[in-house]
């Protein structure tokens, strides 16, 4: 007999793993007992009506139930054959046996009753197989002989009709009944659990058949009384269990009610035990409809209006006997009991199929055209070493950001963007939109972003030379608990008010520095020295002109008097028409460039403020009178050449008088320039007394600065906890491993080597051969600060002016260091507000490299919930980290996010239970991909070949919580 499969392409599903529904409990019109399904006049039943039925439904498997029998199964397939049906891809046969194990309770009342079993069939197994080597090998227990062994006969149709027959002819109640042969042979026929494990053994079976436990009656056993025994051991060989209470689902997987945990449950049953659900259909109404409520007093189920409690069974695999397996291995992931569909809602732009052109790229490389629907969980890409996996997620990538001329060495796109290959990518987003790229064209996707990790990047972070925590706190910072919040927008405003002390701090200690040049000793020499002079002048020109009116009349005294005071009276107005030209000159300046550009501004806040819904605006400005300016500012310009010419005139004239008068003329020119120097003087001495004054408040600004930037970084510390608590009470469960704190940081590193490149070194030690530094007292102190000793502020800033003091005059020779680079190293900021981020407790710093790395993809895994891609990082995974934490990072993150992960090792993609695995391959230069489930025996056979470790992972992920194989 040729083999019955309905599955005749492997890869129909390339989408791998999704959630649909399922019925695997749905008696057939030819079912035995309590068959309720409508008949034909002649009797028979109305298979068009079934198959109708069935034809509405949005049922993907069909399990096909019969008492002790395929044969509503194999009439199922006929039509399926003949291309009804073409709604369900799937038809399996579901046998079901009443076993000779009577169970009678007390908590419902009602008689005796006996349990059931089921064993569902692979659709590969031949039907012929199933009735001849496995049903008709099944005995039952036909009669008893007293003195020798019971009479037994073979499980089939013809034995039952006879055994019903013979009891009809010997019990009246049977006869009365108007039930047939078959119907009370059915009644009476029971079988061993034993018989039936063991017929399953036959080599023909193994892999192939499912063995289901219905809840409906065991949950009357008490596991307190003499059943117990019967219950456990029909638990124990049972794969899975027919039922739709919660309870009893968290049961069977080890869980709550189950009190002594999941290790404890598999010692006791062997296995974990997922629970699936069937309408358990008797009549057409209950096909594909398995009401709670079902027989409850006045519940009319069906009916339009009604209040049924739906209890679909939704299994997340591709429609097959294998998918059905998946089962056994993700028994709490791949299965729920509610009436709506599981798939979790993600984001709109999550990524529904990707396109890649075919392209020749060089005469050795080119990529067969290709277009991959991908799932909205985790798309597993793998592959040997360059067959293509980079390739994949790259070209993904460059729709989001310039991957051409990225600095990524091992960007798949750089490194053939100069061959300019005529590759063109579309994506399909969720919500249908597209979007279409050639390789090299300058534009991105910009509605949405997905996080890219790409090859090496993770280098950058757990390297030696790199800060893990700087980069954490970026991520905290970016994730949706804190984006965008008050709390957010307050440490930022802290940043830069930290920002502006800092910037305030160096303009003061500009402004000390010219104070100190200005209020120097030589400054001050400097004016003691010129009034010396200046005074000393003064007195030789007035005994002069004592010596020269003594020996002129009054009349030549008055006309050198009034010569000298013509030449001043041009000399104060030409000084006045300098001031007003100067003044001039700048109002102009002014009109020209800068009302332009406070025009400009303000159009711009006014945008703004429209943009904002703020009908208030501004006004420009103008001055209207700048043509008069500009023409004030000529006549001045023009009656200071005047005034000019006047001086040179006058003073040509004293040089024709004669010499007595001339002289005396020059000397009382020069008198009024002393006066006038000496005046300077006295105004000098009073500004430099001033600016004394002035650095001195100065120097307190700056401490008072000083004091305020670390009071800032202490509050920003504060903060942060503050962010640090928000992130941490709302942070996903991925990373419940890690605790996450802060503390404020000084980098004495940078500290100390700042001093180096200042100090000289032949006159300071700026640390010893034995690390004691001169800076030891000044570090103790800030040690104490950072410990939360915030009195010692005080001490901090004393302890720098001291530092100022006693090096400021030590530092190198060369005319590129000055004091301005000395004041930027002793008052510049080297705190800093960090994250601490410890993995159970133990510092990151204390990772190795592939545990820093595993931890870090956790945290990127469980920021927002755009899709994330991950390119290869296998060689940066720690294995063990790879089972205990990335595993169940990415199993819970692909719950809310897509996630695509190109990667080789089998732990990572196997064990994560992979919804898709993209296979890539690269044959004589082609690239070229497949996809599909882990549960396609195709895509299967080649993970298990091009995945590290892939055949352990297989075996692995089976013997999970799982006594036997």
């Amino acid at each position: 007999m040729t083999n019955n499969s309905t599955i005749n392409n492997n890869n129909l599903f390339t989408r791998g793993s999704e959630w649909r529904k399922w019925d695997l409990h749905v008696h057939s019109p030819l079912t035995i007992l309590n068959n309720q399904y409508p008949k034909l006049q002649d009797g028979s039943p109305d298979w068009e009506a079934f198959i109708s039925k069935l034809e509405l439904l949005d049922i993907a498997v069909v399990g096909i139930t019969d008492y002790f029998t395929i044969d509503g199964y194999k009439k199922v397939k006929e039509f399926k054959k003949q291309g009804r049906l073409a709604n369900i891809h799937t038809i399996l046969p579901n046998i079901e046996f009443r076993l000779n194990s009577v169970i009678s309770s007390k908590k419902d009342g009602q008689d005796p009753r006996r349990l059931n079993f089921h064993v569902i069939f692979s659709d590969e197994v031949n039907d012929q197989d199933i009735e001849e080597h496995f049903l008709h090998d099944i005995s039952f227990f036909y009669e008893g002989n007293p003195q020798d062994k019971d009479d037994t006969r073979k499980l089939k149709r013809s034995n039952i009709v006879e055994l019903g027959k013979k009891l009809i002819e010997q019990h009246k109640k049977f006869e009365d009944s108007g039930l047939s042969s078959l119907e009370i042979g059915t009644m009476q026929t029971v079988v061993s659990h034993e018989d039936i494990t063991d017929r399953l053994k036959d080599s023909r079976f193994k892999g192939k058949y499912i063995i289901v436990f219905p809840e409906e009656l065991s949950n009357l056993i008490g596991w307190d009384g003499q059943d117990h025994h019967i219950r456990k051991g029909l638990l124990q060989k049972s794969d899975m269990v027919f039922s739709s209470n919660e309870k009893t689902r968290l049961w069977c997987l080890g869980q709550n009610p189950y009190a002594e945990g999941v290790v404890k449950f598999v010692e006791e049953f062997k296995t974990r035990k997922p629970c699936i659900h069937g309408s358990d259909s008797h009549k057409i109404d209950e096909i594909a409809h398995p009401c709670a409520l079902r027989g409850a007093k006045e519940h009319r189920c069906g009916a339009e209006g009604g209040d049924c409690e739906l209890r679909y069974c939704w299994i997340k695999a591709d429609p097959t006997f294998e998918g059905l397996k998946q089962l056994l291995y993700e028994p709490a992931d791949r299965v729920v009991i509610q009436k709506d569909n599981p798939t979790p809602i993600k984001s709109n732009y999550t990524l529904e199929k990707f396109k890649i052109s075919q392209t020749t790229i060089c005469d050795d490389l080119s990529i067969r055209q290709t277009e991959i629907e991908l799932n909205s969980g985790l798309v597993a890409v793998t592959g040997g070493k360059g067959s293509g996996k980079t390739a994949f997620v790259d070209l993904i990538a460059n729709s989001y950001k310039d991957r051409c001329n990225t600095n990524d060495p091992n960007s798949f796109v750089r490194r053939i963007a100069d061959q300019n290959p005529a590759i063109e990518t579309t994506i399909t987003f969720k919500d249908k939109t597209e979007f279409t790229k050639s390789l090299k064209d300058v534009v991105f996707f910009e509605d949405s972003e997905v996080v890219y990790i790409a090859q090496g990047e993770l280098e950058n972070y757990i390297g030696d030379n790199s800060d893990l925590d700087i980069y954490i706190k970026k991520l905290i910072f970016g994730s949706p608990q804190i984006k965008d919040t008050v709390k957010s927008f307050e440490f930022d405003e802290l940043i830069n008010e930290i920002a502006e002390v800092q910037d305030k701090i160096a303009k003061k200690c500009e402004v000390i520095i010219t104070l100190e040049n200005q209020t120097s000793q030589e400054s001050r020499q400097i004016i003691n020295l010129e009034s010396k002079q200046k005074e000393a002048e003064l007195k030789d020109v007035e005994n002069r002109l004592k010596e020269l009116e003594k020996a002129k009349s009054n009349e030549k005294i008055k006309i050198a008097q009034d010569k000298q005071k013509t030449i001043s009276e041009f000399k104060s107005k030409r000084d006045d028409l300098t001031a007003l030209r100067n003044l001039l000159l700048k109002a102009v300046n002014f009109i020209n460039s800068d009302i332009g550009e406070f025009n400009k501004d303000m159009a711009s806040i006014n945008e703004l403020l429209k943009k904002l819904g703020v009908s208030e605006t501004y006004n420009s400005i103008s001055y209207m009178q700048k043509a008069d300016l500009e023409s004030r500012l000529t006549s001045v310009k023009t009656e200071i050449t005047k005034i000019v010419k006047n001086i040179e005139d006058a003073q040509k004239e004293i040089e024709t008088f004669e010499i007595g008068v001339r002289d005396h003329t020059k000397l009382l020119d020069k008198k009024r320039e002393l006066d006038a120097a000496i005046s300077n003087i006295k105004v000098r001495r009073e500004e430099f007394s001033k600016k004394e004054s002035a650095l001195i408040q100065a120097i307190q600004d700056r401490k008072d600065l000083l004091k305020q930037l670390v009071k800032s970084v202490i509050l920003q510390k504060k903060k942060y906890e503050e962010i640090i608590g928000a992130f941490s009470a709302q942070k996903a469960e991925v990373l419940s491993d890690l605790n996450f704190g802060t503390k404020i940081h000084f980098d004495s590193a940078k500290f100390l080597q700042t001093a180096e490149d200042v100090m000289d070194n032949r006159k300071v030690t700026v640390t010893s051969k034995e690390g004691k530094s001169m800076f030891d007292d000044l570090f103790a102190i800030i040690d104490s600060i950072l410990n939360g000793d915030e009195n010692n502020i005080d001490n901090f800033v004393v302890e720098v002016e001291k530092l100022n003091k006693e090096y400021k005059n030590k530092l190198k020779s060369s005319q590129a260091i000055t004091i301005s680079d000395f004041y930027r190293f002793l008052f510049g900021n080297y705190f800093s507000v960090i994250p601490i981020v410890k993995y159970k407790n133990t510092h990151l710093s204390k990772l190795s490299l592939g545990q820093k790395a595993t931890v870090l993809i956790k945290i990127y895994l469980a920021q927002g919930d755009k899709p994330i891609i991950i390119d290869s990082h296998d060689d940066h995974l720690d294995n063990e980290f790879i089972m205990d934490e990335l595993v169940k990072a990415i199993r819970q993150a692909k719950n809310y996010r897509q996630v695509i992960l190109a990667s080789n090792n089998g732990n990572v993609v196997i064990n994560s239970d992979a919804e898709q695995i993209i296979i890539a391959n690269r044959n004589n230069g082609l690239i070229s991909y497949i996809s599909g489930s882990i549960e396609n025996p195709v895509i299967r056979d080649r993970a298990v070949k091009v995945l590290e470790g892939g055949s352990d992972a297989f075996r692995q992920r089976q013997q999970k919580y799982r006594l036997n194989n």
